[in-house]
């Protein structure tokens, strides 16, 4: 909880670059170009490695588990997760393809 409030507050400090930085993810996110997104994205949790690793990527191997889980159903399904689980080598995406599924940008 310590770790959560100090990433906050570092994060409120941060606001004012806010619109700024919405447009550059925005432009990155339309552009594909997942190694900008995941620079800007994973930047804030520089100083939070542990805060990273426990809102990230414990998150993301456990929803690759439970997606793979829904991709082998006959059902169809919209799963939605934030632009940080889906960028970087511990991605939700990364996950998925170790796992066999081809996850792929459309």
């Amino acid at each position: 909880m310590k770790l959560q409030g100090e990433f906050l507050t570092i994060s409120l400090d941060e606001a004012a670059d806010m619109e700024k930085d919405a447009d550059e993810l925005i432009g990155d996110w339309a552009r594909g170009d997942t190694q900008a997104l995941a620079k800007t994205l994973v930047h804030d949790f520089d100083k939070f490695p542990d805060l990273y690793r426990s809102l990230i990527v414990d998150r993301n191997r456990k929803w690759a588990d439970e997606i793979g889980a829904l991709l082998d159903d006959e059902q169809n399904y919209l799963i939605v997760v934030g632009a940080l689980h889906l960028v970087g080598d511990d991605s939700v995406i990364e996950l998925l393809r170790t796992r066999g599924y081809p996850a792929k940008r459309q």
